[in-house]
């Protein structure tokens, strides 16, 4: 075969693999009387775009001769398809590496939540480019790591258009509203996706009118843009706001179903539900936000028949459909079914901060001390879970509500956050003495002057009557009695902290 022909055959493969055409394109393959890498590459390019990450590895396993564009392309398709591990064994065969490769690979990791692989990877690199930067920008960024996304932000020799999204996105993601302004602002321009991401951070900090001043001053829009719009009008619970603007799209993907769909779950009345289980029933496709949305519907209003019947069709149920369940069962009181819920998830899932936050809850209720105390204790060491600070204001009720009120203090004083009122009005509730009602009234007040309890009983368990308390604070009271907690202890410092109870339990 001549070789103006080879080149002509791959010039038309090539021709069909950009048009995205799969079908045409393997005919002019199968169709070649012969074929060199650039061929067996451009069609092995072309499933892996597409995602046909299994029909891509049988194209790479029967090649002949593989090159570096061979090897990278299965990478990146192995990295779009969320194929973490596989992606990290191909990268770990590759006989050479490029940018491409060492960048693909970073984008795998921060795309799968390993962030630490992700930094590893990234400061191992021979030479980082912007791309480089950008990827592990992205990921601390898309996950929700906000301290970690603006100091990399700052040490970057150099930004673009991507690295101003990814820190404006940060903001939003995060809830600083503000700080995503500022940054949006100090832009030196603007793009299409730098406009949805300050969009969508107004829509997220249930900014309405920022999100419309946004939206008046974009010359284009897309799906994403209109997007945001729904979910801004509907998390402020502007229900028929955002239906109309949802009827008005003039495409919509799932997201689209999805944001109207939370709107509905998330107002009350039967009404709502009636609306939430339609709008569920006439969704094209369903992907596993719109099933969770139901559910957390459902859960919301305590239809825990319905919810579990939902829960029980879910194909693929991920962590929030987990989540819904045990809060729902947490909040529904059904506290034993809870717990079962959490055993059964984990056979599934490692339980997230969330989950376990619901279980807490429930042992709280149940009075099980010994088990919320081991599960608090877990969450690091089992479940790489950092208890927040939601995780010790249950495990101080717990001790509170069975008397170890010394521990529940030492607990309050040592815990890795600033203790506010709320900490302190859980062992108020459980003290049985004037001595400890005095001490955390008086911490109550030092933080929330104002605060609802003014009346506090402290019940004396030897008394036939209840001393109330009227709790008001003096001028200058917050002022005189300021509280400065010690530095943030770790979760060993906890365990010295719980050892009374466990000597005596």
């Amino acid at each position: 075969m001549a070789m103006h022909d080879l080149v002509s055959w791959t010039a038309i493969l090539s021709a069909y693999t950009q048009r995205g055409e799969i079908t045409g394109a393997a005919a002019i393959f199968e169709a070649m009387p012969e074929r060199d890498s650039i061929a067996w590459t451009a069609l092995l390019s072309a499933h892996a775009q597409k995602g046909q990450l299994e029909r891509a590895l049988e194209i790479f396993q029967s090649m002949p001769q593989r090159n570096l564009v061979s090897w990278t392309a299965l990478l990146a398709a192995s990295s779009a398809s969320g194929e973490v591990e596989r992606a990290a064994a191909i990268f770990d065969r590759m006989p050479q590496r490029d940018w491409i490769a060492w960048n693909a690979m970073i984008s795998a990791y921060a795309q799968g939540q390993r962030l630490r692989d992700a930094k590893n990877l990234f400061d191992a690199m021979p030479q980082q480019d912007l791309v480089s930067w950008n990827a592990m920008l992205a990921g601390y960024s898309q996950n929700g790591h906000l301290r970690e996304t603006v100091e990399l932000f700052h040490a970057m020799p150099k930004r673009d258009l991507v690295s101003w999204n990814s820190l404006v996105g940060a903001y939003g993601l995060h809830g600083d509203v503000r700080s995503a302004e500022l940054a949006f602002r100090a832009m030196p321009e603007w793009n299409l996706v730098s406009s949805n991401s300050m969009l969508t951070a107004y829509s997220q900090g249930g900014k309405i009118q920022g999100a419309l001043a946004v939206l008046d001053a974009m010359p284009e829009r897309d799906i994403v843009t209109l997007n945001a719009i729904v979910s801004a009008f509907a998390s402020q619970g502007f229900t028929d706001e955002a239906k109309k603007i949802f009827d008005a799209m003039p495409e919509r993907n799932s997201l689209s179903w999805s944001a109207l769909l939370v709107a509905y779950a998330a107002a009350s009345g039967a009404e709502s539900i009636d609306h939430a289980r339609f709008l569920f029933d006439c969704i094209p496709e369903r992907n596993i936000i719109t099933w969770n949305s139901l559910l957390f519907a459902y859960t919301r209003q305590g239809l825990m028949i319905a919810a579990k019947k939902l829960f029980d069709g879910i194909p693929e149920r991920n962590l929030v459909s987990w989540g819904a369940v045990l809060s729902g069962l947490a909040r529904s009181g059904d506290h034993s079914s809870a717990i079962d819920a959490f055993h059964a998830m984990k056979l599934e899932h490692l339980p997230d901060a969330t989950s376990i936050l619901s279980v807490l809850i429930s042992f709280s209720h149940d009075g099980d001390l010994f088990q919320g105390r081991r599960l608090f204790l877990s969450t690091g060491m089992d479940f790489g879970v950092d208890p927040t600070k939601e995780h010790y204001c249950c495990l101080i009720d717990m001790l509170a509500r069975a008397s170890f009120l010394h521990e529940a203090k030492d607990l309050i004083r040592i815990m890795p956050f600033v203790p506010t009122a709320r900490e302190w009005v859980c062992l108020l509730a459980a003290c049985r003495s004037h001595k400890d009602g005095a001490m955390a009234a008086e911490h109550v007040l030092a933080r929330d002057p104002g605060h609802g309890a003014t009346y506090m009983k402290i019940n004396y368990p030897d008394m036939d009557c209840q001393l109330a308390f009227q709790l008001k604070p003096e001028p200058n009271y917050q002022a005189q009695h300021s509280f400065r907690p010690k530095a943030p202890s770790s979760l060993e410092s906890t365990t010295l902290c719980l050892r009374r109870y466990h000597h005596q339990a």
